[in-house]
């Protein structure tokens, strides 16, 4: 690994952990019943906030979306570090 490549990783790295610390949060409204039990009707997105203090309306931290977003940065580093790694001749 170059120097180039370890700065991506670097880089990548240090995206994923503030994304982690300030994940998408999401929260639920309306309900319904089916055999006693309740289920949300709808699930919206909050926002974005620190993973202490989250948004006011936030309920949950949207894990799906969450994943989405540190997957596209690990498939961009990936595709960065490949790019890198060819020789200027080739």
């Amino acid at each position: 690994m170059n120097k180039r490549q370890r700065v991506v990783v670097l880089v990548g790295v240090a995206v994923v952990a503030g994304m982690m610390l300030f994940p998408p949060w999401q929260y639920k409204r309306g309900s319904y019943k089916i055999g006693g039990i309740t289920e949300p009707v709808t699930v919206k997105p909050a926002g974005y906030g620190f993973i202490f203090n989250p948004p006011a309306s936030a309920e949950t931290v949207d894990i799906s979306r969450l994943a989405v977003q540190c997957a596209v940065v690990a498939v961009l580093a990936f595709g960065a570090c490949v790019a890198l790694s060819r020789k200027s001749g080739s």
